[in-house]
């Protein structure tokens, strides 16, 4: 039987198989094949002529990869041939094969698979070596660190880090790999080349392991001081010490700090984090190196904080001025690591996110709220007004109402009756009553505010239907860190043109969706903003002929909702967001104004009224009138 014909007879022995399931499947259960009755592939040149014929999308490789297995090494070493050969589509293909689970290859067979890299196709040829975890693959990458091609340099670092899991002094590494090894740690250090390094001898690794604690790569400090440590825990401690005068940049620091924390959680005695105290107390120290102290007590997460000397006010002040401090972690157990200064720093800390829309915000009200002092009472008048985040004016309403502030009866009691988030009505509401009484009572304060609010029907369109005029481009991943996603059509919420591409909206639920741009030319798919995307509608209106560049964005997930403002110049994307919602807006109406009417009904327990964002950006009740609304009723934002 000729080999065309011996694949429509499978082809045709599966559709037979089908059919006579589907026909007895009541009378004999089915019972899956065992590997001896698996037969593809007669002999070696049917498996190959399979595989030239069928790319992976036609046929499955993983069912092909086991019968090359089955025959042998006569197999394996056609397969390496076909890599080697000048036929790229062929030597793709049998890649694709090698790197397949199940292939257990011998020394010889390694030392040819190591001598081939990197190949025309060093992607997939590393897939191959990352499944063989020896010291030949590992020192083969090691040589190929430094090569002038930046894509075989990266392929080598992460294909190192799938086979050097546990490093042995079992098979050390070849002294002329020293070299090689160092530049690369230097040039841009991993965990896994950091482990490597530390094989070598003490003498040869330690010069280069502590050059490595300056590479402002946190996970790579601390596994190099964790190297160190373990050659010589008071040389290394010495190392540390002579370390933090050479700080040049917040990056170097915010390393280090990062480091004392990890190994905090290994000391019972809590010796990193007292070291950290009285190194941001220093005087005579740099004030990058202080500021390592400062961030590792601020940043700790434990139960058991570490409080921060007065001394260390200075230094306090310079790192909360440099811009990557993670200030959500400086929030946890805030007034047990700043005791009697908590009030100032958090004036230094409210100075630097009072103008941004960082969600962290909320938190520090709240935080505010709850240290006396003049200078908190001026942080919650501050945030009352807050526009952008309602979250964050609700919670500055009930912390004035608790300290029974009288001078923000007034715009309190304007609030309680025209702001549009019915949470804010309410909790200034509250707050009235709290500085009448001396009593908070949000939940009465909620249920007659919600009680009082208009509602009205929301038209909704179907903005998922619409973008189906979005033309078929390649299914794209596209990475919103930490998470990636495939482009799928299915999934596609919301689109609209651009001069040179389009927009699309994805919707995954749980999972988080994102809005990606797509290149009409080149097909490439970019990622612009990470959220579940409801909508994206033109700014203005769009002139027939013309393409807009200006839009609003509206997300949401469930009890989480905002709405964004996303312009693009020439394939550069400027983001910002403009508005938190109650919610997840669930029906959305573009009116003939080019007013854009938010409807937030669902089955959750929880409602809002409709909510109508302005052609000016103003966020307004939705159901009113905005020609006859007083003109003293409360927008967000301005």
């Amino acid at each position: 039987m000729g080999r065309s014909r011996h694949i429509e007879a499978l082809m045709a022995i599966v559709v037979m198989c089908g059919a006579m399931t589907a026909t007895h499947a009541v009378a004999a259960p089915f019972q899956p094949l065992t590997k001896s009755e698996i037969r593809v592939c007669e002999d070696l040149d049917f498996c190959v002529d399979l595989m030239l014929r069928h790319d992976p999308n036609e046929f499955d490789y993983s069912v092909l990869a086991q019968e090359f297995q089955r025959l042998g090494p006569w197999a394996t070493a056609r397969l390496l041939s076909l890599v080697k050969g000048n036929r790229e589509s062929a030597a793709q293909r049998a890649q694709i094969i090698l790197s397949q689970r199940g292939w257990r290859f011998t020394p010889a067979e390694q030392g040819q698979i190591a001598r081939l890299w990197p190949t025309t196709n060093p992607t997939q040829h590393a897939a191959i070596m990352a499944n063989i975890p020896s010291p030949m693959m590992r020192n083969r990458l090691i040589e190929t660190l430094g090569d002038k091609d930046a894509q075989v340099r990266n392929l080598s670092r992460d294909t190192l880090a799938e086979i050097v899991r546990r490093p042995t002094k079992e098979f050390p590494l070849p002294p002329q790999a020293y070299a090689t090894l160092a530049r690369a740690l230097l040039d841009k250090p991993t965990p896994t080349l950091v482990d490597l390094m530390a094989q070598y001898p003490d003498d040869k690794s330690r010069p280069i392991l502590e050059r490595v604690l300056l590479s402002g790569d946190s996970l790579s400090v601390a596994q190099s001081y964790a190297a160190l440590y373990a050659q010589n825990p008071k040389v290394s401690f010495e190392i540390l010490l002579g370390t933090l005068p050479k700080l040049e940049t917040p990056e170097q620091a915010l390393a280090l700090s990062a480091m004392l924390r990890a190994r905090h959680k290994d000391r019972a005695d809590g010796f990193y984090l007292k070291f950290a105290r009285d190194i941001a107390a220093d005087a005579d120290l740099p004030m990058l190196a202080r500021m390592v102290g400062v961030d590792a007590v601020m940043a700790d997460l434990s139960d058991k904080p570490v409080l921060l000397n007065a001394a260390a006010r200075p230094a306090f002040e310079f790192t909360i001025a440099q811009a990557d401090v993670n200030l959500r972690d400086y929030a946890r157990n805030f007034r047990a690591k700043t005791g009697d200064n908590a009030a100032h720093y958090m004036s230094l800390i409210w100075a630097k996110i009072d103008p941004t829309q960082d969600p962290v915000k909320e938190r520090y009200v709240t935080l505010a709220g709850e240290i006396a002092g003049p200078d908190t009472t001026l942080i919650l008048r501050d945030a009352l007004r807050d526009k952008s985040d309602w979250r964050v004016t609700r919670a500055a309403a009930l912390a004035l109402g608790k300290r029974q502030d009288k001078a923000s009866i007034a715009p309190l009691s304007a609030m309680s009756k025209t702001h549009p988030i019915v949470d804010v009505r309410a909790a200034a509401l509250a707050a009235l009553g709290g500085i009448k009484s001396g009593k908070i009572d949000f939940s009465s304060t909620y249920k007659a505010s919600l009680a009082a609010s208009t509602f009205c029907d929301v038209d909704g369109q179907d903005f998922k239907q619409a973008a189906q005029q979005m033309p078929f481009f390649d299914t794209a991943i596209v990475i919103f860190p930490p998470r990636l996603f495939e482009t799928s059509r299915g999934l596609l919420s919301a689109a609209a043109p651009l001069k040179n591409g389009w927009l699309a909206g994805y919707d995954r639920g749980e999972l988080e969706g994102g809005l990606v741009y797509f290149d009409n030319k080149s097909g490439d798919a970019k990622p612009v903003l990470g959220d579940n995307i409801r909508a994206i509608i033109p700014t203005r209106p769009t002139p027939l002929g013309s393409f807009s560049s200006d839009f609003w964005i509206i997300t949401g997930f469930q009890l989480r909702g905002a709405i964004y403002r996303v312009s693009e110049q020439d394939g550069v994307f400027t983001i910002a967001r403009h508005a938190e919602m109650p919610s997840a807006p669930q029906q959305i109406e573009v009116l003939k104004d080019q007013s854009i009417r938010l409807g937030f009904a669902t089955d959750l327990p929880r409602d809002h009224p409709p909510l109508r964002l302005m052609p000016n950006g103003n966020i307004v009740s939705g159901c009113a009138d905005t020609r006859t609304a007083a003109p003293n009723a409360q927008t967000m934002p301005n």
